[in-house]
């Protein structure tokens, strides 16, 4: 008996759709075919992971922490210091930092590709032992293949050759520096030691001996107070952020007229940029670490 369609009701139409004959292609059905890769993955892998761990893993020194990825390799860092001597101290270690010539991977990275579980002091300790061993990088090629796998992606172990300043047609050297809040531009050039800040003389703009003093470190450095004019344009920050902004470009501009003094420059941190700010004020608080007295009653 015909109904007609408005009339079926869904049981009627479900009925006469699984009455229809279906019709199948020749061969496996694509869900079998990608149960079946899915299953070699998955044999694969498994294989893959018994050959890498021991036959007792409670044997493994680092089981028990609960940490043993981020153990194991702090282990292999520490094998390698005392094999090659490198008993770094921090004053040491800030002042090989300029042969350091690789970022390394963040702490968000390390979590998901490396599955470290991280804080920030945990962070902070592996990464002061691969800068210790990255000042000797050159040397082992043990040592770089162990700091491979903590490079950021798309980073390589190529030294990043700093862009050197050069002088101009003019004789003049330019560079530009940051600290805290304060930027700075600095042009200089072979004269008598004249020196202006945003159009005014040094010892008129900062009327604090410590500032001119901080202006002028890259010049004494060098002995070299009046052999060059310089201006300087500032802004932002206050007096001391705008007098080490202007005394790292300075630094970098002599750089130009002196290329000899990059080593002496680079121990005593006269041209690196200090990228600290002022921690905020917190609310609730007088400042940005102290705290109100406590009161019991």
């Amino acid at each position: 008996m015909n109904v007609p369609r408005f009339l079926r009701t869904a049981s009627a139409t479900c009925a006469a759709a699984a009455a229809r004959p279906v019709r199948f292609a020749a061969g496996p059905s694509p869900v079998a075919c990608i149960a079946s890769q899915l299953l070699q993955r998955s044999h694969a892998s498994t294989a893959a992971t018994a050959s890498a761990l021991p036959s007792d893993p409670t044997s493994h020194p680092a089981f028990f922490t609960g940490n043993p990825h981020y153990y194991d390799a702090i282990m292999d860092l520490n094998k390698l210091i005392r094999k090659y001597e490198l008993p770094f101290t921090k004053e040491e270690l800030s002042a090989k930092a300029h042969k350091i010539p690789v970022k390394w991977m963040s702490i968000d990275l390390m979590r998901s590709i490396l599955h470290f579980k991280l804080d920030d002091p945990s962070y902070s300790a592996l990464i002061t032992k691969l800068n210790i061993l990255a000042t000797k990088i050159d040397e082992s090629p043990e040592i770089m293949e162990k700091l491979s796998q903590f490079i950021s992606p798309g980073q390589s172990f190529s030294v990043a050759s700093a862009s050197k300043t050069k002088l101009d047609e003019f004789g003049r050297g330019y560079a530009l520096a940051s600290k805290k809040k304060a930027r700075a531009q600095v042009w200089t050039v072979k004269g008598d030691g004249q020196f202006f800040v945003n159009g005014v003389p040094l010892a008129e703009y900062f009327t604090e001996l410590d500032h001119r003093q901080t202006c002028t470190r890259a010049l004494e450095v060098l002995g070299k107070l009046t052999d060059y004019n310089i201006w300087a344009l500032t802004k932002g920050g206050g007096f001391t952020g705008q007098a080490g902004a202007i005394s790292v470009a300075l630094a970098r501009t002599l750089l130009a007229h002196d290329p000899s003094a990059v080593k002496h420059f680079s121990e005593l941190g006269l041209t690196k940029i200090d990228r600290r700010q002022k921690e905020r004020k917190k609310t609730g608080q007088p400042s940005a670490r102290a705290k109100n007295q406590w009161v019991k009653r």
